[in-house]
């Protein structure tokens, strides 16, 4: 455990533009550690905290339009882990037991009692990391599209290559705007543009120029992530699943595919629901306490591709577990 007194909140700022007329915009805090700093976002609001965690190479930031949803029943936060966008050092990576360590002491700093941890993708191998590690600071875990068996051998990887995407034009990258239009015209979310000025560079002339974060720092944390210890969490869960469609392609961008290309994406298209089906089995028998949700026809960023079905879920839920 951490003692609050020795961590001190390093800045209190306006993420967007300032003024209490603006529903939704969060204050940032940076919460010092012994050699960085790990940023969170705080939407404010009474009740039950709810922490989220985002996915890899995302940062708080990619909740920006969802987790003020929250905000009339329950305090909304969300967490940066270092080595990406605002939490540094960015220079090298952060190893797990780092990254649940700094949870802690963001959860001294802002004298927060149990939380519900809300994690997408990796971020729910994050959270089910940190509701075994402390178990007296965790109320309950979402898992969004997060909730995933990464035992050897309990996802085959599909037999097809993976399709490529179009190549960014000029116009593409023209701007932070014009990025989030190719990527939601491409993979089909919108992705809130603090999260892509936080995670994707833009040179002098406001041109894209490629990811902040290096593939060094991403291979750290990643290397440092063993399969969750799902059979060892103790506190109620509820997996939001994207349930796909054998008929349908989640990935806006193959439906533009012909030949080799198109048939690749068949056959991708049916690994994903063969895999959809077996990991949810597979963490059902894991976890103890599980309710699990499915949205048809959603994709991986669930709460950014179906908000309103992903929120009605985590409401319905946190009713009957929220503390």
């Amino acid at each position: 455990m951490f003692r609050s007194e020795s961590i001190v909140v390093l800045a209190l700022a306006t993420a967007c533009s300032a003024g209490p007329d603006r529903v939704g915009s969060p204050i940032q805090r940076f919460v010092a550690r012994a050699d960085g700093r790990v940023e969170v976002l705080d939407w404010g609001g009474r009740g039950a905290v709810l922490l989220f965690l985002p996915g890899l190479g995302n940062t708080a930031h990619v909740y920006e339009e969802f987790a003020p949803r929250f905000r009339n029943r329950y305090r909304a936060l969300a967490l940066t882990p270092r080595g990406f966008g605002e939490s540094t050092p960015n220079d090298r990576g952060a190893a797990l037991d780092t990254v649940l360590t700094d949870i802690a002491a963001v959860l001294d700093t802002l004298r927060l009692g149990k939380v519900v941890l809300v994690g997408h993708s990796l971020g729910g191998d994050v959270a089910t990391s940190f509701a075994v590690a402390f178990p007296n600071r965790v109320a309950a875990v979402i898992y969004l599209e997060g909730a995933n068996d990464r035992r050897p051998g309990a996802q085959p990887p599909p037999n097809a290559p993976w399709p490529a995407p179009p190549a960014m034009t000029r116009e593409d990258s023209a701007s932070a705007s014009a990025y989030q239009r190719y990527v939601e015209r491409t993979f089909g979310p919108r992705l809130p543009l603090q999260d892509i000025r936080a995670t994707t560079a833009f040179d002098s002339a406001g041109r894209f120029a490629g990811g902040r974060t290096p593939d060094s720092v991403v291979a750290v944390l990643v290397g440092s992530i063993a399969p969750p210890p799902y059979r060892q969490v103790t506190v109620p869960a509820l997996a939001i699943y994207s349930e796909p469609d054998p008929s349908r392609y989640d990935l806006p961008y193959w439906n533009r595919l012909s030949g080799a290309d198109a048939r690749a994406a068949d056959s991708l298209q049916a690994w994903l629901v063969r895999s959809a089906k077996t990991n949810e089995d597979s963490v059902r028998a894991m976890l103890r306490s599980l309710e699990v949700v499915r949205i048809p026809r959603s994709g991986h960023l669930i709460f950014l591709l179906s908000p309103d079905a992903a929120e009605r879920a985590m409401r319905r839920f946190l009713d009957r577990v929220a503390p």
